[in-house]
């Protein structure tokens, strides 16, 4: 889960999705905190205001995200307590790593992030049973 999607279900729910798609279809290169302290923030980055399409206010996605600065220990942004419960709720099921695939509850660790469609497809074949509605 990525902070700025956090911030983006927040503020524009029926949003998430494609805005999600958009940012990993970018895959970003940088954490989000070095990003915001870089001093190019608000005219580079992955999410930057094109990506966030009609209707989402970049400056309120970028204030969600700002992390204050308190004396002696890291505060988090106003999204660190939704992605500490979505956290908690995947390690609870099994999930500690992207991409996760379950099929039926259980977590199918042979899969890899590296593997390419026919590969997914193979496993799929040989995995899941179709059902034949043809009789």
């Amino acid at each position: 889960m990525h902070e700025a999607a956090l911030a983006v279900l927040r503020m524009a729910p029926e949003r998430f999705w494609s805005f999600s798609a958009a940012l990993f279809a970018a895959k970003p290169t940088s954490r989000m905190a070095e990003l915001l302290r870089s001093p190019h923030a608000k005219r580079t980055g992955a999410w930057r205001a094109s990506r966030l399409g009609a209707g989402i206010d970049y400056e309120a996605v970028l204030e969600l995200l700002r992390v204050p600065e308190v004396e002696g220990h890291h505060a988090g942004n106003a999204v660190t307590g939704d992605l500490k419960v979505i956290t908690r709720m995947t390690r609870s099921v099994g999930v500690h790593v992207t991409p996760t695939l379950m099929l039926d509850s259980v977590v199918q660790s042979q899969m890899d992030s590296t593997w390419m469609a026919d590969q997914w497809i193979r496993w799929l074949k040989e995995t899941v049973a179709v059902a034949d509605d043809t009789n």
